[in-house]
C-alpha cells in the first residue's frame, strides 16, 4: 500500500519562529513516521533545492545532514533533466510553493540589481566581489530586457502558447527556458514541474508557517544531530528578501499577471491540487 507523504510549510515574514510545542509542529503526520529509521535501513533521501522555496535560511543545516542527498538548484536541475544517478526508489523532498507568489519572488529577485545575489550553488556570504559584479551585470541585463513583470509574462506567452510544458527539454541548463537573455540562473523560473517526478517525489506544501520546524524533523528522523544548532541559528536569522528600493514588500501582482502565470504553469497548479496544497 502506497502512503502519500505531506508536510505543511510555513515562511514568516521577517524571522522565522521560536520552536513550538512538539504537539503544534506537523499538521499531518511526524517525520519519525513519514521515513521511520531512514538513516539505520540505508534507505536513500535526497532534498531537491527548488529555487524561490525559502530554500536559502534552511540551507546550512539541510547540508549539514549526511543522511540527506542535498541537491542545489544545478544539481536538482541536472537530476530531473537528464535522469537519475540515484536508486530508483530515492525518495525526493522538494516545496512546491503558489506559482503566482513563487513567480513574483522570482522576478524580484533576478532583476535586483542593488543586492544581486542569484549565485545557485554559493551561500549567499560566499559570492565573491568580482561574482557579484557579474550577477549586478546580469541583473540589470534582465531588467533592461523585462521592465516590469508584465513584460516577462508576455514573452514567455509568446515563447509558450500553450503553457510551459510539463517535463523539462533535454538540453544545457541556459536553453531549458526559452528565455533571452541565455542564463543559467533563468532556472529561477523554471516549473516545479519539472523538478517533479511522480514515482519518487515527496512535495512539502508550502504555506506560512512551520517551516523550520517540520524540515528539522526530518533531518530528526535521520539522526542529524549536528543539524540541530544550525536550526536555532536559522530561526533568528533575519529573512533575505530582495524589495524593490524604498519598499518592505513585494509589489501586488494583478490579477492579470497571475491569470497569465496560471496558464503558463498550468502543471504546478495540477501538482498542488492533486497534493491538496494551498494555491
Amino acid at each position: 500500500m502506497q502512503i502519500q507523504i505531506l508536510f505543511t510549510i510555513i515562511l514568516l515574514p521577517c524571522s522565522y519562529g521560536l520552536r513550538r510545542p512538539i504537539s503544534e509542529k506537523l499538521s499531518v503526520a511526524v517525520a519519525s513516521e513519514l521515513y521511520p529509521k531512514a538513516a539505520d535501513s540505508g534507505q536513500c533521501m535526497a532534498y531537491y533545492r527548488v529555487p524561490r522555496t525559502a530554500s536559502t535560511v534552511s540551507q546550512k543545516a539541510l547540508q549539514a545532514c549526511p543522511s540527506l542527498k542535498y541537491l542545489d538548484h544545478k544539481s536538482a536541475m541536472a537530476e530531473a533533466s537528464f535522469g537519475s544517478n540515484f536508486p530508483t526508489k530515492c525518495r525526493k523532498v522538494l516545496v512546491m510553493k503558489d506559482p503566482c507568489e513563487r513567480f513574483r519572488s522570482a522576478y524580484w529577485k533576478r532583476v535586483d540589481d542593488l543586492d544581486a545575489t542569484v549565485a545557485m550553488d554559493l551561500h549567499e556570504d560566499e559570492v565573491t566581489a568580482e561574482g557579484k559584479a557579474n550577477l549586478i551585470m546580469l541583473a540589470k541585463q534582465f531588467k533592461t530586457k523585462y521592465p516590469t513583470m508584465k513584460h516577462l509574462l508576455k514573452q514567455l506567452q509568446r515563447d509558450y502558447p500553450k503553457g510551459l510544458p510539463s517535463d523539462p527539454p533535454k538540453t544545457s541548463k541556459e536553453n531549458t527556458l526559452n528565455l533571452e537573455p541565455k542564463s543559467g540562473h533563468n532556472i529561477i523560473f523554471w516549473p516545479t514541474a519539472w523538478f517533479y517526478n511522480k514515482a519518487t517525489a515527496h512535495p512539502v506544501c508550502y504555506s506560512r508557517e512551520h517551516l523550520l520546524d517540520d524540515l528539522e524533523k526530518v533531518t530528526d528522523s535521520l539522526g542529524c544531530s549536528k543539524s540541530t544548532s544550525l536550526w536555532e541559528s536559522a530561526r533568528h536569522k533575519k529573512q533575505k528578501t530582495h524589495y524593490p528600493k524604498g519598499m518592505n514588500e513585494y509589489p501586488e501582482m494583478s490579477s492579470e499577471e497571475c491569470s497569465a502565470v496560471k496558464q503558463l504553469y498550468r502543471s504546478d497548479y495540477e501538482l498542488l491540487e492533486k497534493h491538496n496544497c494551498p494555491h
